[in-house]
């Protein structure tokens, strides 16, 4: 049961970066424990992001895009 649990969660975390990919979304995937409004710098930024954007699922984190990323793992500009 848990090999199929772990199986559905990559597929979708695959198929989620899939189609972050065929948007056009500019930037580099990443798997944040969050993505939230900032006011300083505009628009929305990811909390503790790892670069890549795989398997976000199965460590309970989201799938996101940002454009630059911060030594403290903050993620800047996420869509």
């Amino acid at each position: 049961m848990t090999f199929i649990k772990s199986s559905t969660c990559l597929f979708l975390s695959v198929l989620a970066v899939v189609s972050c990919l065929m948007m056009g979304t500019s930037g580099e995937p990443a798997c944040c424990d969050a993505v939230v409004p900032s006011s300083s710098p505009s628009g929305k930024i990811g909390l503790f992001c790892f670069r890549g954007g795989l398997d976000c699922a199965f460590s309970r984190q989201v799938t996101t895009d940002c454009e630059h990323f911060t030594s403290e793992r903050i993620g800047l500009d996420c869509k």
